[in-house]
């Protein structure tokens, strides 16, 4: 049975633009799905970043053989 997921801590919501009542806590929804908060916040990170770094910018246009 699934465990409720409501806010642990009202400064550490997801989807804060919602109305109040539909808040979840990132630490009780990594609890639940089983993953990591680091890991949630990583990948969160790498999905805002616009701009390609250095590596990447080479790897993207190096010609393959």
């Amino acid at each position: 049975m699934a465990e409720y997921a409501g806010p642990d801590d009202i400064a550490e919501t997801a989807g804060t633009d919602k109305p109040e009542g539909q808040r979840f806590s990132i630490r009780r929804m990594a609890r639940l799905l089983k993953v990591s908060t680091s890991g949630y916040y990583a990948h969160v990170k790498r999905k805002a970043a616009t701009v390609l770094t250095p590596r990447q910018q080479r790897r993207s246009s190096a010609v393959p053989i």
